[in-house]
């Protein structure tokens, strides 16, 4: 699935719930959080996600620079973001995922770097 698919199905599944969705918007501390109330799976909530496990679901979530709203000792799953509001949602468009680290190339073989062997 397209990375801006994901919100785009978020956003739909939260403005437009359906009949025991287990994804929700509640209002917290002054601000609009996602809450799921139980672990669930993904494509079946999300429209176009192929996703089928939650964790992969919270994963997506993270990438786009989601941070968890439980509280300390709580293992609540809600999450927010700054740009991802119920009331205004345009500010959606200024969400990116998080560019992908870039792993870091092994050192050379040491014989490699001497090049070809002076017997051939």
């Amino acid at each position: 699935m397209p990375s801006a698919g994901f919100l785009q199905s978020l956003r739909l599944a939260l403005d437009k719930p359906r009949e025991g969705q287990p994804i929700r918007w509640v209002f917290v501390n002054d601000r609009w959080c996602v809450e799921a109330t139980e672990r669930f799976e993904p494509r079946r909530w999300l429209r176009g996600c192929r996703a089928v496990s939650f964790n992969t679901f919270t994963r997506q979530l993270h990438n786009y620079g989601f941070t968890s709203d439980a509280g300390r000792g709580h293992r609540q799953m809600r999450w927010r973001h700054p740009h991802f509001c119920k009331d205004v949602p345009d500010m959606m468009r200024m969400m990116a995922p998080r560019p992908r680290s870039r792993k870091s190339t092994p050192p050379c073989d040491p014989a490699c770097r001497e090049g070809p062997s002076a017997s051939a």
